[in-house]
Order: C-alpha cells, then structure tokens, then sequence
C-alpha cells in the first residue's frame, strides 16, 4: 500500500551501502568462514530471511551502575511493547564483571577515567580523529588527527570540500519546521538528478552519522598459545636477540603484532622494552611512520596499528598523503564483554559520515588487505580471519636490522557474531521521528 510506497520514498534517500546492509557486504568486509552473516546472533533486518535475528535499532544505555542500565531498559521496552532481541552488558576496564547482557554500558564509578583494555590485554581507543572547531582541536599538539566536520556529521563539508549525501524528506513530513531546509546549492559529489533545485526538501540527516557496529569474539586463550608458540620458534633464529636488542618474549611479538605495547606505548617511542623490565604503560599517540620508522624496523608493515593509520608511510614524499589518510578515518570505540565464565569479546562502534569510503574501506584495503603495503599473504595478525585456503595459512612479517623474520601459521583469534549499519539522528531528526 501507500504506507510500503512512502517507507520506499524515504529510503532511498539512504546511500545504497546503507541500505544494503553489512550483512550484505560481507565479501567486502572479508565476514566469511565462522564469521559468516549466516551464523550471526543478530544482523540487518531481513537478512537471510530470519526475522527473529534482524535489528531495527540499537539502544546504548550508559550508567555508572549495571542495574540502573538494565532498569532503563527495561522502561523503553516497556513504552516500545517489545523485547530487545540481544543485550550486552559491558565495562570499560580490564575487569569486565558482567557478560549477560548490546545494549547496556556499564561502568563503575571509581573507574570511569580509567584506560580501558580488550581482552587481548591492550589499551584500547587511544588514536581518534579530532574535528575542526572543536576544543580538543585547540588542545592538540598534533594536527595530524584533526579532520574536517563532514568526515563524521552530515550536513557539513569533508577534506575534499564536499558535503556528503543528503538524506532528505518532503517538506510535509516536518509539520513542526523541526529540520533545516536543504540547500541543492551546497557543493556535493553526488548528482541530484530528481526534483528541481528549488524543491522544498528538508535536511533530515544534518547532524546525524553512519554507525557501524559489531560484535567480535576474541579467541584470548589461542592467542596466548600462539605467542607462546612463535616465541620457541623466533628463539631458533640465530643471532636474532642481538639484532633487535633484548630477548625474544611474548610480551615483544605481542607488541609487534598491535604495534603499541600492552600498556599503550608504541613500539616508535619505545622499541626495546621487553619482558622483565616494567611493561610501558604511558601511551602516546604523536609520531609519524613515514619520518619516525620508515623501514618498519620498530613497528611492522602489518603491525595492526600501522595498517589502521598508516600515518604518510604509504607515499612518505607525497604531501597529498596525509589529507588522503584523513578521509578514511573513523571514531571508533569500542567496549569489551564476557569473563573466564562466558564468551570474550569486543562490541566495536564506529561512526562515519560515509560507510564505504570510511569504514568499509579501513576494513578491506588497509585492515584485511593481505598486500597492504607490498606485503604477501599477510592481513591483520590480529583481527584476520582465516585464510581461504587452508593450505596457504597466513604470515606475519618482522624487519630486523639483520633482515625480516617470518612468522607462520598466523591463526585467526577473533570472529565476527553479529552486525549492523545504524543511522544515528540527531536531536531535531529525533523529534521529528
């Protein structure tokens, strides 16, 4: 009927990766194997034709307290006439008490401004981009993280001096003139090929944003085998403890593979702390690939870190670089949940103001590219899944001032269990709704 028809109309003022949604990407994303869509707890609405899976709209509730969270939600259950279909119940700190239930953030009061870590043992949500205007922009000795509006709110213009895609609706469906009219004058990638440029549209996704959001298992006890593992194997390379400095323990390969000590340090502002010593615990976030470590010799090509901001190391002498890198930027953050009890893992959040060229992008050519940077059968070493073929398993490579060293049988230590493409509205689009 002509309800189906105007739910049609206002959709597809969406992007179509949107409205496709992240189950559908899979290929994109590299979500195969376990982490297929098929076996996900919860995903887009109609996905693989199950209904009691998809999700319409997701609530994050914050609270100092678990049961004020579980007690809020359970009032917008009430006012909604229906059940959440999954909850999760988080901390962010290294002690998560509560796995039960992703709806709900909990986090103790005494420990609110504490660094938060993931299950893996890093310190987590150190690197985010700052916007332009802002008073972090003002505070920041480092303008490499400052990105313009547009990268993360509709309505505004991006690095390239566009505004993203509008999402509009008719001017009747804002009998409370609550939304912006929207202006076909604003410069904007993306042809209007319907309607006139004076049609009386209202802005409905002005200050809103994209939110991916997933929830990854973390396989902690693998890989805690596995450093176990590749530590016996580095050790039979001889000369190698010389090379790089110090003994070859878990606690270097970790740090290699995240590029960032546990304790958040990065391998560029300390390169040879190791095991035995006291594990850095100062994070810092002010360096550069391209000027600080070129050849990769303190933090790896593939190291996760470097893949996820590669800070000028992809064309050290193009100055265009940086303002490249900043377009695929996200804020993300992240929460962690489960306990020795109960399932492990991390419900990852990002925001963007494009979906395919942000998020999307990160994850296929930077995160799970296996030739990121030149490299061979080499994706992230620590949120890869499996490899396609069995018998051609992933490596990890590690320059030494001696040469690169190879680990082998890279393992997947982290699946995908559920996710889905939100839109996030702003207040004036919320009273609309």
């Amino acid at each position: 009927g002509r309800t189906e028809e105007d739910r049609a109309e206002k959709m597809a003022a969406f992007p179509p990766i949107f409205r496709l949604g992240m189950a559908e990407r899979a290929r994109v994303l590299g979500d195969t194997g376990p982490s297929a869509p098929k076996d996900w707890a919860w995903t887009d609405v109609n996905t693989m034709n199950n209904a009691s899976n998809t999700a319409d709209a997701v609530l994050f509730i914050y609270g100092i307290e678990a049961q004020a969270c579980r007690d809020v939600l359970a009032k917008h259950e009430a006012k909604l006439g229906r059940q959440a279909i999954w909850t999760l119940l988080t901390e962010p700190s290294r002690k998560t008490k509560d796995a039960r239930t992703a709806m709900a953030t909990a986090a103790p009061g005494s420990e609110r401004d504490a660094p938060m870590y993931e299950h893996f043992g890093f310190r987590d949500g150190i690197s985010q981009p700052i916007l332009r205007g802002t008073q972090r922009e003002v505070a920041a000795y480092d303008k490499a993280d400052v990105v313009e509006v547009g990268e993360l709110l509709l309505g505004y213009r991006d690095g390239s001096g566009y505004v993203p895609m509008a999402v509009t609706l008719p001017a009747e469906s804002d009998p409370g003139d609550e939304l912006e009219t929207d202006t076909p004058d604003f410069p904007s990638r993306f042809p209007r090929f319907t309607g006139s440029q004076d049609a009386d549209l209202r802005d409905f996704g002005r200050n809103g944003t994209y939110v991916a959001v997933r929830q990854l298992m973390q396989d902690v006890k693998g890989f805690n085998d596995f450093l176990a593992v590749q530590e016996g194997e580095l050790k039979k390379y001889d000369g190698l403890s010389d090379s790089i400095g110090g003994e070859i323990t878990q606690e270097w390969i970790a740090a290699k593979m995240m590029g960032r000590w546990r304790g958040g340090a990065s391998l560029i502002s300390r390169p040879h702390e190791m095991t035995g010593r006291k594990t850095p615990d100062q994070a810092d976030n002010d360096f550069n690939f391209a000027t600080d470590d070129p050849q990769g010799l303190r933090c790896p090509f593939g190291a996760h870190i470097r893949r996820s901001n590669p800070r000028g190391s992809l064309a050290p002498n193009d100055p265009k670089q940086a303002m490249i890198e900043r377009r695929h930027r996200i804020l993300r953050r992240g929460r962690p949940y489960g306990d020795d009890t109960s399932e492990k893992g991390m419900l990852f959040v990002a925001l963007c103001a494009d979906i395919e060229r942000q998020f999307e992008f990160l994850q296929q050519s930077w995160v799970g590219s296996p030739y990121f940077q030149g490299l061979s059968n080499e994706p992230d070493p620590i949120t890869s899944g499996p490899p396609a073929d069995p018998d051609k398993p992933f490596v990890f490579t590690i320059p030494t001032p001696s040469g690169s060293v190879t680990m082998k049988n890279l393992k997947s230590f982290v699946t995908v269990r559920a996710g889905v493409y939100f839109f996030m509205p702003s207040r004036s689009a919320i009273r609309v709704l």
